[in-house]
């Protein structure tokens, strides 16, 4: 079980090393590394509120993030982005561009 264990512990670390360097480029939002946790909490109050982003994630990117409101009170522009949820990377990855490439748009950046 230990093997086990350490393979995805590992597994994990990479991919939200790798995930976390895409989201944290994009001009004008935050994405610090989490030291734990399997999900990055992003900034984006620069940009808007929590839903209005979302909702362009969703109908721009076709990804589905959490609203930060649904995670407190005074968490208003942030977003809640799984990264550990999937079986392999790439997908990760393939969201996190998405994200950046509508968050670039968005902000007329792309």
């Amino acid at each position: 079980h230990l093997e086990y264990t350490e393979q995805w512990r590992r597994i994990l670390e990479n991919r939200r090393n790798k995930a976390q360097k895409i989201l944290d480029a994009i001009p004008n939002v935050s994405c610090p590394l989490p030291p734990a946790g399997f999900s990055f909490w992003l900034d984006v109050s620069r940009l808007g509120s929590s839903d209005e982003i979302v909702a362009y994630l969703v109908e721009h990117a076709q990804v589905g993030v959490g609203p930060g409101h649904w995670f407190g009170i005074n968490c208003d522009g942030y977003l809640r982005v799984m990264f550990a949820c999937y079986k392999d990377d790439e997908t990760v990855y393939e969201a996190c561009r998405r994200i950046a490439a509508a968050l670039k748009k968005f902000q007329g950046l792309a």
